[in-house]
């Protein structure tokens, strides 16, 4: 038979806990009727969730995060929102001459500096290069994206451009992708090669170009420029190692 019993307020007997009803009974309570319900140190922001055994309190996260779900079994996590977090373009300063057949680091002997042309940005640390070798801003998964413009005073069938990534500090290179780029007298062309690099160590984790020609008559210029991009690398972080 139903009861009601109406009151201002129930206090406990003993001690500080109030039990209602049994074990696998329903409280049902009205809408909007709870008041000053707290688990821990409650502030604003806070995220009430279920844990393996109760529920309990996750912290507000830093301003910007969302909150992320890690599947059933496992608790939810703030955690940053998307987007790039590093970009950054090196470009080749000045002009750059192959030696014939035999293979060169591109640019090992000319400089390379971050592009500074007005309205150009960075995202993040640029790392640094040396002799033509590259070290990255940060670990993640980076794509390395090449672009160049060369020409030559005869004819080569093509200059066979190779991105090489070292994890050892350059003791060894692995080779990437590759790009045969067709170069004839006195025209100019152009070409690109990507990949994709796990950057697990900023110091041991290397990149450069490899760049030899298919002529041992003529040498293959790679023009540069100090005020735009003729010759130059985008670096683009994608994601986490």
């Amino acid at each position: 038979m139903a009861s009601e019993v109406k009151t201002n307020k129930i206090s406990p007997a003993t001690s500080t806990t109030i039990n209602v009803g049994d074990s696998g009974d329903t409280l049902a309570l009205a809408t909007d009727a709870v008041t000053g319900f707290q688990v821990g140190s409650d502030v604003r922001g806070d995220i009430l969730f279920r844990d393996a055994t109760d529920y309990t309190r996750l912290a507000a996260g830093t301003s910007g995060d969302f909150l992320k779900t890690q599947g059933a079994g496992a608790d939810p996590v703030w955690a940053s929102a998307g987007g790039l977090a590093g970009a950054y373009t090196w470009r080749m300063e000045s002009d750059y001459t192959t030696s014939g057949t035999t293979g060169t680091v591109l640019g090992n002997s000319v400089v390379w500096d971050l592009d500074d042309t007005e309205g150009y940005v960075s995202i993040g640390s640029t790392g640094s290069e040396a002799s033509g070798v590259f070290t990255f801003g940060a670990t993640g998964i980076w794509k390395c994206d090449l672009y160049c413009s060369l020409t030559i005073g005869g004819t080569a069938p093509w200059e066979l451009v190779t991105l090489q990534t070292s994890i050892d500090t350059g003791s060894a290179w692995t080779s990437r992708s590759q790009g045969a780029m067709p170069v004839h007298n006195g025209e100019y062309c152009s070409g690109t090669v990507s990949c994709i690099f796990d950057v697990e160590n900023t110091t041991t984790h290397l990149f450069r170009v490899w760049t030899v020609s298919g002529s041992g008559d003529f040498d293959v210029v790679f023009q540069g420029d100090a005020n735009i991009n003729y010759t130059y690398v985008n670096f683009t972080k994608l994601g986490a190692t």
